[in-house]
């Protein structure tokens, strides 16, 4: 492994702390004098590991692997004033751990390497709590890391910067520049990730009373980016955005909120980006309320353009404290370049909350009727920027069919990070549409939004009404001992002008369920049957959770999770099981012993993975020294690699 040029760093501050900074670790006065030492803390431990592993591949090569380490820890915080503090702040933050360890494989050459962790940040600023104030800041961060047990990774990053402030009445200003430095590296299959940023940033907040407030923020910036071998993105960014509030009364009940955004990126992928919204809410007599809005959309790049006008309202009204109702009306104007689209919706709903003898009745219900009328000017569609949302345990489909899958590109918000197929994500065909997964141990986290970008073979013109009814009951009984909710949701079509009706989804769906909470455990059951002609299934759902202090020595959480979905339409089933448990036990004086431990099983196409984890911790303190042995278990069979873990540690550690 790499030693960066931190410890350097680290150790010509030590130095310079132990011959300049007062015997005296703790002074919040204001001491005379060229350095003053406010505050000054840290830790140094020792620790020892030993650690075993063996790893079946899929092509049934087996490899054993025993380390043995030793490392140390120096964590050192120091805050300290030149001559006042106003003049000059200086707040210093430094870890350095560094290791030798010997590896012994079965299969390949015993080796010894040094592995080293460290990371530091140092700020000084300059005149703080006056008009004109200046912050400068570095940090360095090299450490390693595991992604959900499957992936280990191993992180540098180092960032430098300033900011400048104006403090005043008339028009305060802030002013940030920032360069980041971000290098990944995933150690077993080597795959790595670059990120430079450089940014400049200005900042305005301005107030004319007590009742409104608006925020001027303009930036510059470079981001590149390399990520495997991929081709390097490189982009020049300005961004500029203006956000208002202005309040109509002291309550602040009526209001209007504006936000003008425009964004212009040139380099690998040239875009330009203005967005407007307006949202109004007036508190209108009679416990009526009216909110309107308003936004205008404009995406320009090369072969592409779209321009969106969206307007509605809404008008709501309040019948004493149990009901209240609400009607509204939207309109959508969508110009692309290879169609025209035009959405007028409406609708009609309540939402109804009632104490019934030993409990609570909860009814919502909501009528919605969209009229859509669609115009191709092309064959070819070009769809950017899709917001999809990924989460285990959810069928997610691209919102259109006769994609093609090799024009799929899934990426981030600033679209400089470019996930990678079957590495971060997979796809999967389910008749005319596509469906996208997050691959566990990847660069896409659970319930991470992702932006989508496909080319598809759209239908002709076609136009059609749909019609939504939503409806829930909710009741409880004996504060929650016993709940019952139902949901019932159905989508049907009238008025249809098309060539192809497998683009509508005729939907009816039934979830229901039941949940008890009897002291610290809380479970239930759910049930969901949606029949649609685009991916129907059938899920159960089975859960429980516990959580409870005994004796102000015992802490238990316990949580169980089971969700069953079967794909009814190309009988495929999809099953996810989570287990997870922590233990913690106090004993006498400052000791404890903790015990955490989890299983995890997803069977289903492409993602299969069993993975089980166990940790166990005994700690105690004594005179600011920390002793901790530890021991830590995992066993992962992953799409058909499997490892198998175990480690012990001891650790001390003398506080200051």
């Amino acid at each position: 492994m790499k030693t960066y040029y931190l410890p350097a760093i680290i150790r010509v501050l030590v130095l310079f702390q132990l011959f300049i900074t007062p015997a005296v670790t703790q002074n919040n006065g204001n001491a005379g004098g060229f350095w003053n030492q406010m505050s000054l803390n840290g830790a140094v431990s020792l620790e020892g590991l030993y650690r075993t592993q063996e790893t079946i591949l899929r092509s049934n090569l087996r490899e054993d692997l025993q380390t043995s380490l030793f490392r140390g820890q120096f964590l050192l915080r120091s805050r300290s004033y030149i001559w006042h503090p106003s003049l000059m702040l200086l707040d210093i933050d430094l870890e350095y751990q560094p290791g030798a360890g010997s590896y012994q494989y079965l299969v390949i050459p015993d080796r010894s390497e040094t592995v080293t962790a460290e990371q530091g940040r140092i700020q000084a600023t300059f005149f703080d709590q006056r008009p004109v104030s200046l912050g400068i800041f570095s940090n360095i961060n090299h450490a390693y890391s595991n992604r959900e047990l499957l992936t280990n990774i191993e992180t540098l990053k180092t960032d430098f910067g300033g900011l400048l402030s104006y403090k005043n009445r008339m028009l305060p200003l802030t002013l940030r520049y920032i360069q980041e430095d971000w290098k990944q590296k995933e150690l077993e299959i080597g795959r790595e990730f670059k990120n430079y940023r450089q940014m400049f940033q200005a900042e305005t907040n301005k107030s004319f009373g007590g009742r409104d407030s608006h925020q001027l923020m303009f930036s510059h910036s470079r981001l590149q980016r390399e990520y495997g071998n991929a081709d390097i993105i490189d982009n020049t960014i300005t961004d500029i955005n203006l956000r208002d509030r202005i309040f109509f009364n002291r309550n602040q009940s009526s209001s209007l909120h504006s936000f003008v955004w425009y964004y212009h990126q040139v380099g690998s992928q040239d875009f330009d980006r203005f967005q407007l919204y307006e949202n109004l809410t007036l508190q209108l007599p009679s416990q009526f309320r009216l909110l309107g809005h308003y936004q205008y959309s404009w995406y320009d790049q090369q072969f592409y353009e779209s321009r969106q006008h969206n307007a509605g309202g809404q008008i709501e009204h309040q019948l004493f404290l149990s009901l209240r109702s609400h009607l509204f009306y939207d309109y959508s104007q969508l110009e692309q370049s290879q169609f025209d689209e035009t959405i007028h919706t409406a609708g009609i709903g309540f939402n109804y909350r009632k104490k019934i003898p030993a409990g609570l009745l909860m009814l919502d219900y909501e009528l919605r009727q969209r009229k859509q009328d669609h115009n191709s000017l092309s064959q070819q569609r070009q769809i950017v920027n899709e917001e999809q949302r990924l989460e285990d345990g959810q069928t997610i489909l691209l919102d259109n069919p006769y994609v093609d899958i090799n024009s799929i590109i899934v990426h981030d918000a600033s679209r400089t990070i470019i996930y990678q197929l079957n590495i971060d994500y997979i796809l999967i065909t389910r008749g005319d549409f596509i469906e996208i997964q997050r691959l566990p141990g990847g660069q896409i986290s659970n319930g991470t939004t992702v932006y989508i970008d496909y080319l598809t073979n759209q239908q002709d013109s076609y136009q059609f009404d749909s019609y939504n009814n939503n409806f829930r009951i909710h009741t409880s009984f004996f504060n929650n001992l016993l709940e019952l909710y139902f949901r019932y949701f159905d989508q049907d079509y009238n008025n249809v002008i098309t060539t192809n009706t497998r683009i509508l989804n005729y939907i009816t769906q039934n979830v229901y369920g039941i949940k008890s909470t009897v002291a610290f455990i809380s479970g239930g059951i759910e049930f969901d049957n949606f029949r649609a002609t685009i991916v129907p299934y059938e899920s159960k759902r089975y859960y429980i959770n516990l959580t409870r202090q005994f004796f102000r020595k015992w802490n238990i959480i316990l949580s169980a999770n089971y969700r069953d979905y079967l794909l009814t339409q190309e009988k495929e089933r999809q099953k996810f099981t989570d287990l997870s448990g922590r233990l913690i036990y106090s004993f006498w004086r400052q000791s404890r012993l903790t015990l955490e431990g989890g299983y995890r099983m997803q069977d289903g196409r492409g993602i299969d993975l069993d993975l089980r984890t166990f940790r166990g911790e005994f700690s105690t303190f004594y005179r600011k020294i920390v002793l901790s042995i530890g021991l830590e278990t995992y066993r992962r069979d992953y799409i058909g690699e499997i490892i198998n873990f175990a480690g012990t540690y001891i650790r001390i550690t003398r506080q200051f």
